[in-house]
């Protein structure tokens, strides 16, 4: 992706990314997208480890 760069570690690891936000996708589509996309997808990395409510209790509490 044009205007996209990682940055790595000694060992080649990718460690951060960097965005040129004057640079946009040949789609035409702003990087404050590919940002709030990014956003949504570590908010579903960090709760992967969170234990899930019973579907019976969530019904329950929307008064289903």
């Amino acid at each position: 992706m044009d205007g996209v760069s990682f940055v790595t570690d000694n060992k080649g690891k990718r460690i951060a990314l960097l965005i040129d936000l004057s640079v946009r996708n040949k789609t035409g589509k702003d990087y404050i997208e590919f940002m709030e996309n990014l956003e949504d997808i570590i908010d579903i990395e960090l709760s992967v480890n969170e234990d899930a409510e019973p579907w019976k209790e969530v019904k329950k509490e929307l008064g289903e």
